[in-house]
């Protein structure tokens, strides 16, 4: 049942960055007229020296403003424009691979000027714990790159520093829905993507296998088909989303049990913590098909230390997405020490968990449907080691990015009360037939999944898509090569009054009242979509259907949230939030 509301939420969202004065129009709905197609040369240039913001991001520690940055430039240049990178640094670390050389006499050959006491004492040494990593992330590298050669028809290194014309020395960056569109079309049946190199050196130098986050090409193709029948499918989530539901009405019931024990009937709380609980415990639950307990008093220190793990691999992979590889070993081993032990301890618990469904499946083989794993395990279409490393990023990808989306809608929700209303009437108006079959929150809660598609629109939290198209391209009028790497940026996308029409306001009811075309791409695109998606729909609908139909959810707080990019675009603090009886 759809529930129309005329919503007159505050314009909060908006800050002197969203309205920066600009002399190019950054999309439009109206028909172009022909042009001839310009050169690629002729794209927009970041400007700056791209040395020098390197520089500031290794003193920095990271670009926890690169989603107002690469916005800034969006409003200065137009919708499309070249010259910034994420992880290009082919030039840049092939000068870094000579042994014995200090690091400030590679910057200042590359033209940036720094004092002598900045870098003093830092030089190749030998004597890192972490020394034996380039290897491992050498070889990453160099099969990244072949790949792409491969991927894009092309044959090889170019240039006196190794700068190669395939999918390593350009980036265009992009955000209107029409160019995520059509690089789209030209997809090959087996999407290219540059990968996370620093979880890419962590497999590596562990010697475990990768899953379908981090492989390309054919390889990833053989993964990704049984994985979607078991995690993608609309018949897989109809097996796992009863299993959220349990999980969702228990953290309900613990909210109102927490509730009761205050006098003013009443609960105030930071909510994060409790969120990243629910996340861990349904994620686990669908997964592997064991419930934790995380909503007890007594918290399991290694649930904790499971929390703490994805908090720091996050973090630290945030800091190394920028910074070339053989740089960021010797100036950040601490860093390096800290991802590989994080990684270690998700890869440990993973482990452990598929290995007690294992156990439980050989003494008991024929048993109904107990979550994804067991399905896997049971169908026998990866062998073991491949189920590992898929499930391994699927532990690892499940919690933060549900965790801060359901943060930031209650948010939401709490300072557009119109919104919350028309929102409870439609889950209890439903709560009956979802209670039957928990699947229907789907169909019945479209006000609901607005909400959410909303709150992604505004917050994403995978904020880049990332595409190597396989044949040229024409973006904005602009013939793009194969092999450019192009980067949509969904924030920018977002905010974009030319796409979405009053985009600082919190309005779900557009997503019911609009043909919104590519414009809703959190999740991705194309075969290369999350594959976790619908896992992550289930644990937050049904959530917030069960929440709201029993709490009315306020806060003081009317100011925005400032927003970080540590590889996921995620809150730097959380305000309190009161939870009270739904009248």
């Amino acid at each position: 049942m759809a529930v129309s509301v005329g919503m007159k939420a505050g314009a909060w969202l908006a800050r002197p960055w969203l309205h920066l004065l600009s002399t190019r129009a950054l999309g439009t709905r109206a028909a172009p007229t022909p042009k001839p197609v310009l050169p690629f040369e002729a794209i927009p240039q970041c400007p700056g020296n791209r040395w020098l913001r390197l520089l500031q991001i290794w003193r920095d520690q990271g670009h926890e403003n690169r989603h107002l940055d690469v916005h800034r430039l969006f409003q200065a240049l137009g919708p499309i424009f070249s010259g910034i990178r994420s992880q290009g640094r082919v030039m840049f670390a092939t000068l870094f691979n000579f042994p014995n050389q200090r690091i400030e006499f590679r910057l200042l050959m590359l033209g940036i000027q720094t004092s002598r006491t900045k870098f003093q004492g830092v030089k190749a040494s030998t004597s890192h714990g972490f020394q034996s990593l380039p290897g491992g992330q050498r070889e990453a590298e160099r099969t990244e790159h072949r790949q792409s050669r491969e991927h894009c028809g092309g044959s090889g290194p170019a240039g006196p520093h190794g700068r190669y014309d395939v999918g390593s020395s350009q980036v265009v960056s992009v955000m209107l829905p029409e160019d995520a569109e059509k690089l789209y079309q030209v997809e090959s049946l087996h999407p290219h993507r540059r990968l996370v190199e620093p979880w890419v050196a962590h497999r590596e130098h562990r010697g475990q296998k990768r899953g379908v986050f981090l492989l390309n090409g054919p390889e990833w193709h053989l993964n990704r088909l049984p994985m979607n029948r078991s995690v993608l499918t609309p018949k897989a989530a109809q097996k796992f989303f009863p299993m959220v539901d349990a999980v969702a009405r228990d953290f309900s019931a613990y909210l109102r049990k927490k509730m009761l024990r205050n006098t003013r009937g009443s609960l105030t709380l930071d909510v994060q913590p409790s969120i990243f609980y629910y996340s861990i415990e349904a994620s686990n639950f669908a997964l592997f098909g064991e419930r934790l307990g995380l909503f007890d008093q007594n918290m399991s220190s290694r649930s904790l230390n499971f929390i703490h793990a994805l908090e720091v691999m996050f973090k630290s992979t945030g800091q190394f997405m920028f910074l070339p590889r053989s740089l960021s070993r010797w100036t950040r081993p601490q860093a390096w020490k800290e991802h590989f032990e994080a990684w270690d301890f998700i890869s440990e618990y993973a482990n452990s968990c598929i290995e007690k469904v294992r156990q439980e499946l050989a003494l008991s083989p024929h048993q109904d449907y107990s979550g994804i794993v067991p399905e896997l395990l049971a169908h026998k279409d990866l062998p073991l080691d491949a189920i590992k490393a898929n499930t391994l990023e699927l532990t690892a990808g499940s919690v933060d990015t549900t965790s801060f989306t359901l943060m930031m809608t209650l948010f939401e929700l709490a300072r557009n009360p119109a919104v919350q209303r028309a929102l409870r009437q439609e889950s209890l108006a439903a709560a009956a037939s979802i209670t039957e079959d928990p699947c229907k929150a789907i169909s019945e809660l479209p006000l609901l999944r607005a909400a959410i598609k909303e709150t992604l629109r505004l917050y994403p939290t995978g904020s880049i898509l990332d595409r190597t198209p396989p044949s040229d391209v024409v973006l904005q009028n602009y013939r793009v090569p194969a092999g450019t790497s192009v980067h949509v940026y969904l924030y920018s996308m977002g905010r974009n009054p030319a796409v979405f029409k009053s985009p600082e306001r919190y309005n779900p009811q557009r997503w019911l009242d609009e043909r919104l075309r590519f414009s809703h791409l959190a999740f991705g695109f194309g075969v290369r979509q999350c594959l976790g998606r619908r896992l992550a729909e289930a644990e937050m609908l049904l959530l917030l259907h069960h929440v709201l139909k029993s709490f009315q959810v306020k806060t003081l707080l009317q100011e925005d949230l400032k927003m970080a990019y540590r590889f996921v675009l995620m809150p730097t603090s959380f305000p309190l939030l009161t939870f009270q009886p739904a009248s």
